[in-house]
């Protein structure tokens, strides 16, 4: 026997008891106090990270700056 070690979602399995397969979606290990490298999380750290303060809420930043822990 081997555990499974992590969150397996959605396993749609099918095989013998000592050989199966299929397929499943995997959880996300971050969640909402996650850090990425630049220190931006969803519930602690900055909450934007880039040279120019000024340019914190540019638009075309948003993507980089707005973490989400939903799947």
């Amino acid at each position: 026997r081997v555990p499974f070690l992590y969150t397996a979602r959605d396993l749609d399995a099918k095989g013998t008891l000592d050989s199966f397969s299929g397929d499943f979606t995997v959880a996300s290990y971050r969640g909402s106090s996650f850090l990425d490298p630049k220190g931006r999380g969803a519930s602690t750290g900055y909450d934007n990270a880039v040279a120019l303060p000024a340019r914190s809420d540019d638009e075309e930043l948003a993507k980089e700056n707005t973490k989400s822990a939903a799947p």
